[in-house]
């Protein structure tokens, strides 16, 4: 059953309204989901898709850059990078029949479904406990009530628990690509009806005649027996046979069992809601060539002022400036309960959904002398010991990007989620790039403000921002959400480090205010 149509914008869609992504709406939680389509639920904007398609073509080296984007972020999660890889062999580019698609295809959405997936329909009474299916929705007013509660007239239908997968062991990583396997689980069918009752309205009772009388309401078959015992307390009791049958036994309600499928796995009840998915997604970014004359105005206020911001040796002062730039948001794969999935299936199959943005922010160049100062932090171990010193810039990349992001809404008073970020590492040692950018289409003017009166805010930012990394308390090992953890990051909050930032030198120390 789809959901009453509600419009919102693609950057906030990207968020939150994914495959098989868990959604609340009017306090109901509904999943994306739909048949026919290359991503459930996904209904394709083509002609947005075909312009994010052609960026691609005419841009040479882009989709590499993606692919290998993706392929490293996947890496951390667990995923074997070898094992995508072997499973795109098919669309070698030596191939005559190779087609840029086979490699990647970004599905732009112009509609989402939501829908209440089977089990999702199977709702509580907040006050007696009855269960019961519940097969459609009241415009604009949720789930019904329940009119013939014995407790309340006003009581209203809740949606009944479900099972989430969770690795047995607790400090093992969840392991990866069995998501479909191992699925979030609702309330069995069968146990929504007495246990007399079998498929196609029958009745076993011994004295009945054959037939069941299937309308809940009259059975009240069941009830939350002990409230004191959120899951354990529902079973099974229909002590109300609308044909008078009597002695029909009380059941628990049965759990899911987990299985062994990547080291094994348990199943934990809990009641559904937007946290019981995640997206796995990254940013690409890079810089437009044509500055407007505002743009160049506030860069040239700035000039001098970059100097008290950064350390001039490890950030390039000319390319750090306010300027156009294009994003390519992407969300490719999902975390279920503790298990990753990727979307990334073989040749013609590599379809991620995403959007192309225009807009307008700030760029941080960093120097090649960010190798070289890496070498220099060898406290800070590798978590993969891959290569260590590619890490370590990485990182510091990733958790600048954090640490000037988490603070542009306090000084912008803007809304986070109107702001988003991407990093790069460039290629031959040559540096990095921090994108700070306005996440809406033309940009909404939360960096040129923080630019505007020769970038005091932005002092001040910079100024806030060493301050809370410096964090007198100093008990986390990498950060927490008052300096670096963002809500929302592709990674979850991974691959940042505070102390790190703080150790490189790349920002200067704090100015007067």
């Amino acid at each position: 059953m789809a959901a009453n149509r509600t419009d919102k914008g693609l950057g906030q869609a990207l968020r939150r309204y994914y495959p098989r992504a868990f959604v609340m709406h009017q306090d109901v939680v509904f999943r994306v989901n739909g048949r026919g389509q290359a991503l459930p639920g996904i209904q394709e904007d083509k002609k947005e898709s075909k312009r994010v398609a052609n960026t691609l073509r005419n841009q040479p080296g882009l989709v590499e850059k993606v692919w290998e984007r993706i392929l490293d972020e996947l890496e951390i999660v667990g995923f074997s990078k070898a094992d995508i890889e072997e499973q795109q062999a098919l669309g070698d580019s030596d191939d005559d029949d190779y087609d840029l698609d086979d490699k990647l295809t970004v599905i732009v959405p112009s509609k989402i479904e939501l829908r209440l997936d089977k089990g999702l329909n199977v709702a509580r009474c907040e006050k007696c406990g009855l269960l019961n299916y519940v097969n459609h929705m009241f415009k604009d007013k949720g789930l019904p009530t329940h009119k013939s509660c014995t407790k309340s007239t006003r009581s209203r239908y809740r949606q009944a628990p479900v099972f989430v997968p969770s690795p047995k062991d607790p400090t093992e990583a969840a392991k990866v690509g069995c998501a479909d396997q191992i699925s979030i689980k609702t309330i069995l069918p069968q146990q929504v009806n007495c246990y007399y009752f079998k498929q196609g309205g029958f009745c076993t009772h011994p004295s009945g005649d054959g037939q069941c009388d299937t309308d809940m309401e009259k059975q009240h078959s069941y009830m939350w027996i002990n409230p004191s015992y959120p899951f354990r307390g529902i079973k099974i009791f229909n002590n109300g046979c609308p044909k008078g049958l009597g002695n029909i036994p009380t059941q628990p309600l049965i759990s899911h069992r987990g299985g062994n499928i990547g080291g094994g796995y348990k199943y934990t009840k809990t009641f559904p809601n937007a946290g019981l998915t995640q997206r796995l997604y990254t940013t690409v970014a890079w810089e437009g060539e044509k500055h407007t004359e505002d743009m160049n105005r506030l860069n040239n206020e700035i000039e001098e002022i970059k100097k008290t911001w950064f350390n001039g040796k490890l950030v390039n002062f000319e390319e750090t400036k306010f300027s156009r730039i294009t994003v390519l948001d992407l969300v490719y794969g999902i975390k279920v309960g503790g298990y990753y999935d990727h979307w990334l299936r073989g040749p013609g199959e590599n379809n991620v959904l995403g959007r192309m943005l225009k807009t307008q922010g700030f760029v941080i160049t960093l120097t090649g002398e960010i190798w070289k100062e890496a070498v220099k932090l060898d406290g800070y171990k590798s978590p993969d010991d891959k290569d260590p010193l590619e890490d370590r810039v990485y990182i510091l990349a990733h958790t600048l990007e954090h640490a000037i992001r988490n603070h542009v809404p306090i000084f912008t008073g803007i809304d986070e989620n109107l702001f988003g970020g991407s990093y790069e590492i460039l290629p031959d040692k040559k540096g990095a790039k921090i994108y700070l950018y306005d996440n809406e289409v033309g940009g909404h003017g939360g960096f040129a403000t923080l630019l505007n009166s020769k970038a005091s805010r932005f002092v001040d930012m910079i100024n806030t921002v060493r301050r809370q990394t410096l964090c007198p308390i100093r008990k986390c090992k990498r950060g927490c959400k008052q300096c670096l953890f963002i809500r929302g990051c592709g990674l979850g909050n991974a691959r940042i480090n505070r102390r790190m930032l703080l150790d490189s030198g790349i920002l200067q120390p704090q100015q007067s205010e």
